[in-house]
Parts: C-alpha cells; sequence; structure tokens
C-alpha cells in the first residue's frame, strides 16, 4: 500500500521539541486507523457510556432542549468529582426538563456539589443573549465550535470541542443523520494526555492540551478520520475496550 504521509502536514508545527509529535507514531496510528476504516471507527460511538448515557436523555427529553442540556452541560464538564461516564449518566437521570436549560445545568452541578461551580456558573452565563442555531447546526456541526469559541474568545478549547462531540451524539441518539466534522479538534483532557504519552506520540514535558490536539490533527490528516471520531476510539484504548478491534 502507498500511503501519502504528506497527508499528516499542518503549517503551524510548534517548533518547540517537546511538543513536536513524533512522526514515526503519527504514521503508526494514522495506518492503524485506516486499517481499522471509519465504520468500525464510528460504530465505536455506541459503546461509549456518555453516548448511553445522552441516549437515556433522549429518551425523557424533546430533541430541541436535548441539544441545549448536551451542549451546556459539555462546556462545564472539568474538574469533576467523579468519572466523566458516571458525570453523564447522572446527568441524564436527574437534570430537570422543567426549567430554562442553563438553570437546569447550573442546578445540576450545584446539587452535586462539583469543584469550581462559580466559574461553571459564569461560563453558562455567559451564553444568555447568544443564540444556539440548533437547525443549523444539525447541517453544519463545525459551526458549533466556531460559535462557542467566539464567545469565549479561547484560540482553544476542550469543552467547546467536546460539546460538538455531545451534540453529535445527541443527533445520532435522535435519530438524526449526522457527521462529525473533521475541522474540530480532539478535546484533550488528561486521559488523551495520558494516553498520547503512553504510546509515545508526544514528549511527556509537553503539556498543553491544545499542542497535543494538533498532534492528534496529523493523524487525523492522515488517517482521514476526524479527530473527534478518534478521540472515542482512544477512550476505548484507555479503557481496555479495544483489546482487539481485528
Amino acid at each position: 500500500m502507498n500511503v501519502k504521509y504528506e497527508l499528516c502536514e499542518i503549517n503551524d508545527v510548534n517548533t518547540d521539541d517537546k511538543c513536536t509529535p513524533d512522526q514515526n507514531v503519527v504514521r503508526c496510528i494514522s495506518r492503524i486507523a485506516r486499517v481499522l476504516g471509519r465504520r468500525f471507527m464510528e460504530s465505536i460511538i455506541y459503546s461509549d457510556p456518555q453516548y448511553k448515557a445522552i441516549r437515556s436523555l433522549a429518551l425523557r427529553a424533546d430533541e430541541l432542549l436535548l441539544y441545549r442540556l448536551v451542549i451546556y452541560n459539555s462546556l462545564v464538564s472539568y474538574r469533576l468529582r467523579e468519572t466523566g461516564e458516571e458525570y453523564w449518566s447522572a446527568f441524564a437521570h436527574e437534570v430537570s426538563l422543567d426549567k430554562d436549560p442553563i438553570a437546569a445545568v447550573i442546578d445540576f452541578i450545584r446539587s452535586r456539589k462539583e469543584l469550581a461551580v462559580n466559574g461553571k456558573v459564569k461560563r453558562l452565563e455567559a451564553l444568555r443573549g447568544h443564540d444556539l442555531r440548533v437547525d443549523y447546526y444539525l447541517k453544519h456541526p463545525a459551526k458549533l465550535y466556531t460559535d462557542l469559541m467566539s464567545v469565549y474568545k479561547f484560540k482553544y478549547s476542550k469543552t467547546a470541542a467536546f460539546a460538538v462531540k455531545m451534540f453529535c451524539y445527541a443527533a445520532i441518539a435522535k435519530g438524526r443523520n449526522i457527521t462529525m466534522p473533521a475541522s474540530v479538534p480532539m478535546p484533550v483532557d488528561s486521559r488523551v494526555l495520558r494516553a498520547s504519552y503512553r504510546i509515545g506520540l508526544i514528549s511527556r514535558s509537553c503539556k498543553s492540551p491544545a499542542e497535543v490536539a494538533k498532534a492528534w490533527e496529523r493523524v487525523a490528516r492522515s488517517s482521514r478520520i476526524p479527530a473527534l471520531v478518534l478521540d472515542s476510539f482512544v477512550w476505548g484504548l484507555i479503557e481496555g475496550e479495544w483489546k482487539n478491534p481485528l
């Protein structure tokens, strides 16, 4: 098989060696991803506990409310007292459907005595007055990321990227035909960082989630599988779900 490795190249490579990904690892992961294929990679979504949680919530909430709750909750899914899987399972069963969705998410995180509540509330309140163009995002999910970034003025945001992924999960749970956008970076959390170090993609001295996301962008470009889809696969590797995917 002739592989065009130049697909890995991006223009904004960090010149700091500690955050430059190992090209041999990029090629290796990309080759594995291509062999497994996008259909297999996307099928992993249905085994993700966070997708299962959203599917449970989808049975309770109407479609528009579901999308709003999922987006808002994604934006405050950091510094959790429990695993993300446990947090989302609780959210699916406990969040109120009878309130304004921002208020419902705020009440939920307060009821669970989550960390950094004041900062999370401030982040959610910043979205008041900003229209979430759900119908448009169903056709152009990448715009959700750019809209959130325009509100928060971040250069990179793990939670904004995560919001796009979870929005797509919600759309899938409601039977929508939606594709994970290729232009949205991977939401790099502590587990993705550890996995990236373990496989040698990036040096352990690189502590920047944004730079690790760029490393996975190289893999995404080379394999032609969106980083948000690769994120579900990486989760499976970390949790031991894909010991023998072939």
